[in-house]
């Protein structure tokens, strides 16, 4: 069967290491079943670029080989499954149930390797907003979601333990990793059955299902963490606080409400600071407490991750929970909030992490 287009694009640039922050792209021909579904159907369309663009951040994000190489195996195996969904009697809605069970794999394992530290909490999820109305299929798409990214990681961290432990080679390591692997859902199962049973705990927050979710977002945090993940910026305030002052410092006499959403690295020490204000977004270069350059930018460009965590500044008598629902879709009652302070930046406020993850 041939690729559908996102995952030779993502391939390619896997192997080719593509420039940070491009999403390569094909053109729709040839004559693969799945390929000329997703290509006819805007909504389809759609969704495959959003997948191209969310595996090219968990690529991005990967700093280990072995986990790069896991990655691109598993999303070949995967595209091969869409050609069975040419049995269905309408076609487009088993399509778009795998490519966003994907998505939400994807989107939960860039946030475990690139993303805030604390995943989402499943039952706090599903219980927010819309995702209320059915919770019971959030809670499943979660899960997952979770045991997609768990079962990368664990292989991947088993199979990196072997590389460098003479008594174990390669081989020994995945059959490890297998059993583990096996061992922890045997845990998972048991420990989650007998929690539902005890008379302390509340039913009404997601019972089984969010228990085995919550599990496995631990298992895998911890494993990556022990893998080497690098830190988030809303982790590490201090590092961007003197640039983020500058930053705010130059932007407040053309915009009010100003939150940061997004810190990228630049080349040479320099930071790409996205911010929000109340009339558009921005991209502010500095180094240090110097302000290279400002450009406005559009919301919709597409930049992953953007708004999982948002920084707020003191901003008057005004709550924080005011100033965090944003044109990126977010929900003010998506976020957990806690107080940040970089005295020596004279900088203020909040961090807000994001536990609604894209696609959930």
């Amino acid at each position: 069967m041939k690729p559908a287009p996102f995952i030779c694009a993502l391939i390619f640039s896997l192997c080719l290491c593509a420039a940070p922050g491009t999403a390569q792209t094909v053109d729709c021909v040839g004559d693969d079943w799945a390929t000329d579904r997703i290509c006819a159907d805007p909504d389809l369309r759609e969704l495959d670029q959003r997948l191209a663009a969310r595996f090219t951040q968990v690529v991005e994000a990967t700093r280990r080989k072995t986990l790069r190489s896991l990655i691109a195996t598993a999303e070949e195996d995967w595209t091969a499954t869409l050609d069975t969904c040419r049995t269905a009697g309408d076609p487009k809605p088993c399509l778009t149930r795998r490519m966003t069970r994907r998505l939400d794999a994807l989107t939960l394992l860039w946030r475990l390797l690139a993303g805030p530290s604390l995943p989402p909490d499943p039952a706090r999820t599903c219980a927010s907003g819309e995702q209320a109305k059915r919770a019971e299929a959030c809670l499943d798409s979660i899960l997952a979601a979770a045991d997609v990214a768990y079962s990368l990681i664990a292989d991947a961290f088993e199979l990196s333990l072997a590389t460098v432990n003479i008594q174990a080679s390669g081989p020994d390591g995945g059959a490890s990793a297998n059993k583990a692997a096996e061992a922890f859902r045997d845990y998972r199962t048991a420990a989650c059955a007998v929690r539902a049973l005890s008379p302390m705990v509340d039913a009404a927050k997601g019972g089984v299902l969010a228990c085995e979710a919550w599990l496995t977002l631990r298992e895998t945090a911890d494993l990556i963490a022990l893998m080497g993940r690098d830190h988030h910026w809303s982790e590490n305030l201090g590092e961007y606080a003197p640039a983020i002052r500058a930053c705010f410092d130059r932007l407040r006499d053309q915009d009010v409400e100003l939150r940061v959403i997004d810190i990228r690295p630049g080349e040479e020490g320099e930071r790409s600071i996205r911010i929000l204000g109340s009339r558009g977004g921005y991209d502010c270069a500095a180094i240090g407490e110097t302000v290279s350059g400002i450009e406005p930018v559009s919301l919709k460009d597409g930049r992953a991750g953007a708004g999982d965590a948002i920084f707020v500044p003191v901003a008057g008598t005004r709550a924080p929970d005011e100033l965090l629902a944003t044109p990126l879709g977010s929900a003010a009652d998506c976020y957990d909030v806690s107080a940040a302070i970089v005295a020596p930046a004279r900088l203020s406020g909040w961090i807000a992490t994001s536990r609604c993850a894209d696609g959930f």
